[in-house]
């Protein structure tokens, strides 16, 4: 067997496997030899086949596939050894190879073409670009801590109802006098004045004092017998209660009072910090806001320097084998066509790709491992659910950990999030980066710029 390679192009290769008879024949008749102790044919005893006979009804079949391993085996072992790094797999170059006669010729000659891996080398740390720092205002500040205030009102406890707020009444169910019934139905239910109905039932209880006892119809107040019902927690064959009038007591009032920059608001947003003074609070909140924005300009680095990489790292495809990869690939999902008006993206995801796996070759810290999956997990129940570990909840997130790594399509999903972000955090650590104070708005017309106008270069600065 003799394989030899004769270059195409700069991105591709051909490769000649030239075998002899020798190199497979006994591997057939071997074959053959196996085959007939297994031959069960009518007339013959099990293994007892003339071995002529198997040669002729199997024989074509046990040639194409030894002399198809022996080709293989050869061009596999010549790539290996020769260090040959190729993109995708070798195509079989049927045109050059023609038509061959396995049974009766000596010598055979098989070809492929093979698109080459492109070399090149990334280094983050020779890139340079400006970073966006952007500087929170006072008035932003106030802005942030007026929304909190806003949106944490204090809770009081008013001695009269008023027109918001919330009442809590013990309820037990009154006979035709008014009066309760002994042994009838009782609870407790919470109800909001905003959610009253009726306006005269609203008037009703505009204004009454805490302790207050009258009676009260739930399905008139709330003008819905099935929103009564949930209310009252009537069970299937209690629901007739609903319309019935209800002897009440005003056992407790709720309000809301705006929300004031004191102790119990700094523990409510952030209850593991301790704050001697408002000052204090507005400049953890200050460094709270410039942590967000940073994240965003960690990310709109990351963008622009992925960006050039894709676009300006050099390398080399040979297109048109490239081409016929790509169809074979896609097979029936991608015609000729298509692939015309889509082969720029598509070379552009190749190569994004390429550069991905020599990152990952050359940074261990973009692995990802079943922690990183984990600690995904148990920081979406955290932000979603405000759930912290222990408690029992060690034990959930690692089952949903086990659960989501089977689910390849999820799990590939997670994976790509996770590898983003190591890839954000990475490009922040090696790129060299100067820093360009600004504002926000001015960030936010920088973000929209690049969006607009990709090639608009205005801060990055390339070390070219």
């Amino acid at each position: 067997m003799q394989v030899s390679q004769q270059s195409i192009n700069e991105g591709s290769l051909a490769i000649e496997v030239k075998i002899e008879k020798a190199d497979f024949e006994s591997k057939v008749n071997k074959e053959l030899k196996t085959f007939q102790q297994k031959a069960s044919m009518p007339g013959f005893r099990p293994g007892k086949v003339p071995f002529g006979m198997v040669k002729k009804m199997y024989g074509g079949q046990i040639l194409a596939d030894q002399v198809n391993k022996t080709v293989s085996e050869g061009l596999n072992n010549y790539l290996t050894e020769n260090k040959v790094n190729i993109l995708g797999h070798p195509m079989p170059d049927f045109q050059r190879t023609g038509t061959l006669d396995l049974e009766n010729g000596n010598e055979f000659s098989f070809f492929f073409n093979v698109l080459l891996t492109p070399e090149f080398d990334v280094k983050l740390e020779e890139m340079s670009f400006d970073y966006p720092k952007v500087m929170v205002s006072d008035d932003e500040l106030n802005q942030t801590i007026s929304k909190i205030i806003e949106e944490n009102p204090e809770t009081t406890y008013p001695e009269t109802v008023g027109e918001k707020d919330v009442v809590e009444l013990k309820a037990a169910q009154a006979g035709a006098d008014g009066n309760e019934v002994d042994g009838g139905y009782q609870t407790k239910v919470v109800i909001s004045m905003e959610d009253i109905a009726d306006d005269e039932i609203k008037n009703l209880l505009l204004g009454k004092e805490l302790g207050s006892e009258f009676l009260f119809n739930f399905a008139k107040a709330l003008g819905d017998k099935e929103k009564a019902a949930k209310r009252l927690r009537l069970a299937e064959e209690q629901k007739h209660l609903a319309e019935e009038t209800f002897n009440v007591v005003l056992d407790e009032i709720r309000g809301e009072a705006p929300g004031a920059l004191n102790e119990q608001l700094f523990d409510r947003i952030f209850p593991n910090d301790t704050f001697e003074s408002e000052a204090a609070f507005r400049e953890k909140i200050r460094t709270v806001m410039s942590e967000q924005w940073d994240s965003q300009s960690n990310y709109f680095v990351y963008s622009l320097a992925l960006k050039k990489l894709v676009d300006e790292t050099p390398m080399k495809f040979d297109d048109e084998l490239l081409k016929q990869w790509l169809l074979e690939v896609e097979q029936q999902k991608l015609t000729a066509d298509q692939l015309e008006e889509q082969f720029d993206d598509y070379v552009k995801s190749l190569r994004f790709q390429l550069i991905e796996e020599q990152l990952l070759g050359k940074y261990p810290e973009l692995s990802i491992s079943r922690d990183d999956v984990r600690q995904y997990v148990a920081n979406f129940y955290i932000r979603q659910y405000g759930m912290g570990l222990g408690d029992g909840m060690d034990s959930l997130i690692d089952s949903l950990t086990d659960s989501i790594l089977k689910d390849k399509k999820e799990a590939e999903r997670i994976h790509n999030q996770i590898r983003e972000t190591k890839l954000v955090k990475l490009f922040r650590e090696k790129l060299q980066l100067k820093e360009v104070f600004m504002s926000s708005e001015e960030f936010k017309d920088l973000m929209k710029s690049k969006e607009e106008n990709p090639q608009n270069e205005e801060i990055e600065k390339s070390n070219e």
